[in-house]
C-alpha cells in the first residue's frame, strides 16, 4: 500500500469521525502533539485542539467535499462547512500532515469575520 493511500485512510477515518461528531474517534487519528494553526485558534496538543473543537463541533450540521489531493504524508481538502451559526456555509481549506499513523499537523483557513463579528 503506498504512503499516499495510507494518507487518505488516515485523514478519512479522522474526518469522518468529527462530522459525525465522535471526537473519541477522531482523537484515536492525532498525535498528541498535534500543531493545529487556524484562522481562529492555534494548539499545541491534541487534547487542547479537541477541548476548542468541542465547543464549535455542535453548530456543524454537515460537510460537503469538493477536492481532496493526497499525496506521502500529506493531504488537502477543500470542503463546504455547513453550520447553524452566525457564519452559516463557510468554505474551508485545510492541509493536514501524516506522520506514521497520525497526523501531526493540522492548517485550516476560512473567513472568520462572521464568527469575530458575533464575539464582537
Amino acid at each position: 500500500m503506498s504512503n499516499a493511500v495510507i494518507t487518505k485512510e488516515i485523514v478519512t477515518g479522522y474526518t469522518n469521525a468529527w462530522v459525525s461528531k465522535d471526537l473519541d474517534a477522531a482523537k484515536a487519528f492525532l498525535a498528541e502533539d498535534l500543531s493545529f494553526n487556524g484562522s481562529l485558534e492555534t494548539h499545541c496538543s491534541a487534547a487542547s485542539f479537541l477541548a476548542g473543537f468541542a465547543q464549535f463541533l455542535p453548530m456543524v450540521t454537515g460537510m460537503n467535499e469538493l477536492e481532496a489531493v493526497w499525496e506521502d504524508g500529506k493531504a488537502f481538502l477543500l470542503y463546504d462547512l455547513e453550520t447553524a451559526g452566525p457564519a452559516g456555509t463557510m468554505r474551508c481549506a485545510e492541509i493536514l500532515t501524516v506522520d506514521g499513523s497520525k497526523i501531526t499537523d493540522i492548517k485550516l483557513v476560512f473567513d472568520a469575520s462572521a464568527f469575530r463579528a458575533a464575539q464582537a
